[in-house]
């Protein structure tokens, strides 16, 4: 099969992709009163060559919702905040983690990355994922950087990222310099970066970071999350520039702040270990062998079918049933931890 016939394979595969909804126009800055709901200015790479040769040939209109803590007179710090794949907006967990947030007086900043590119309630699950990779959502969090920066309620030096599950993978992906590069070159980029129960499924082969921090967290009980494969990239990021305070807690499963009770989901995907990586030109390898998907340039539908090529190729790595759900003394642990790295890395008291 040629490549063009596997990039034609691929396409029919991915053909209910949808399009993306009619939005209204981004807003490129905020005032001081600005709050709420803001549609935003982003991109949709879907892949890492894309945003290495053509970042912004894509433009994307997203969602966000900024929450400001009360009775501030001082640019205050802010959290742009990555959802995992069930997306946050709308829940109980979004209000508890905003309600978190601003009892610490540090405005929070909730992305949706999942509806703006067409995601509906009733899509399956894969096709969703499908079409919002975690590269978009990492140029939607570089979005939320421009905009907050323009806010005169918020410190523009003290803007942290942070992640929950797909969106703490994110997280971390967004620490490789070449994507505040491609996306806010004139911005120093986030001071903090924080990962809860991301996946590690992928060698990014990051050489550079902007220099921020991480706090990374995870449990021993996540069947989701390999400890091997974490712990190199974990190694990476250290190599690269960070400082990598990183949390093991025993028996702790996926989800610890979900809302569900703790339970084991047969049907949740996930991929072992970490055997996706990237050449010199960002070409995608499984295993150490080139996966061909032709050539990055094109529609986005033919980007996504690329993109399904990489993970066919990794299908055997793929794996289903871990155990998610609410736990109350991990959370517990998991907000201490974080309240503690904040007050470092944003320079902020965190006392409720």
């Amino acid at each position: 099969m040629t490549d063009q016939q596997r990039l034609r394979l691929a396409a029919e595969l991915a053909g209910g992709v949808p399009a993306f909804p009619e939005m209204p126009s981004p807003s490129l800055t905020l005032e001081s009163a600005d709050a709420g709901r803001t549609h935003y200015s982003s991109y949709s790479p879907v892949d890492l060559r894309s945003v290495l040769t053509s970042p912004t040939d894509t433009p994307t209109t997203v969602l966000g919702e900024l929450s400001l803590p009360s009775g501030e007179r001082e640019p205050t710090p802010a959290i742009v905040f990555l959802p995992g794949s069930a997306g946050v907006l709308e829940t109980d967990r979004q209000q508890r983690w905003e309600a978190w947030f601003l009892d610490r007086r540090i405005a929070v900043f909730f992305v949706d990355p999942y509806g703006p590119r067409g995601r509906t309630a009733e899509m399956p699950y894969a096709q969703a994922l499908l079409a919002t990779s975690p590269i978009d959502i990492v140029a939607d969090a570089y979005g939320a950087l421009r905009l907050l920066d323009s806010h005169p309620r918020i410190d523009s030096e003290r803007i942290g990222l942070m992640g929950l599950s797909l969106g703490g993978a994110c997280v971390r992906t967004a620490m490789d310099d070449r994507f505040r590069h491609a996306y806010a070159a004139e911005h120093p980029g986030f001071a903090a970066f924080v990962d809860f129960y991301g996946p590690c499924t992928e060698d990014l082969g990051t050489r550079r970071t902007n220099g921020g921090p991480l706090l990374t967290a995870r449990g021993t009980a996540d069947e989701s999350n390999d400890q091997a494969a974490c712990e190199a990239t974990i190694a990476q990021l250290e190599r690269a520039g960070s400082r990598v305070d990183v949390r093991w807690y025993d028996g702790v499963a996926h989800g610890w702040d979900a809302l569900t009770e703790r339970a084991f989901f047969a049907e949740f995907p996930w991929v072992a270990g970490c055997h996706t990586s990237y050449d010199e030109a960002a070409r995608p390898l499984y295993r150490g062998e080139p996966i061909s998907i032709g050539e990055p340039a094109g529609s986005r539908a033919e980007r996504i079918a690329a993109r399904l090529q990489v993970l066919a190729a990794a299908s055997g790595d793929l794996r289903f049933g871990y155990t998610n759900g609410r736990d109350d003394e991990a959370a517990r642990r998991a907000e201490a931890d974080l309240a503690e790295f904040l007050r470092d890395a944003l320079s902020i008291s965190t006392g409720a």
